[in-house]
């Protein structure tokens, strides 16, 4: 790949940041939700606002994805496995994704 312009790296790190907090503030969103759902409290805001984040939290890592011509994936789980059990786990999510 060629050297990215500066401007270009910093719009990237401040999308991937925005999209960190989004990310994190839709996680919260949605367990306050089914936590206050369990006890019988309606929140109206874990599905409005879920979308909401979810539509920014895609605006903003959408161009990243398009610039890179890949997919932003987190692979933390994949590669902590052994070789085969990684094997036998990627085998599994191309029959399930089939």
């Amino acid at each position: 790949m060629n050297a990215m312009n500066p401007w270009v790296r910093g719009f990237e790190k401040a999308s991937l940041g925005l999209s960190l907090v989004f990310l994190v503030a839709l996680f919260l969103l949605m367990l306050a939700d089914a936590l206050l759902r369990a006890v019988g409290i309606d929140f109206f805001w874990g599905s409005e606002g879920g979308g909401i984040l979810m539509a920014w939290l895609i605006f903003f890592t959408l161009p990243i994805v398009g610039y890179q011509r890949g997919h932003i994936a987190t692979d933390f789980l994949t590669g902590a496995l052994p070789p085969r059990a990684r094997w036998i786990l990627l085998l599994l999510g191309h029959v399930l994704m089939l």
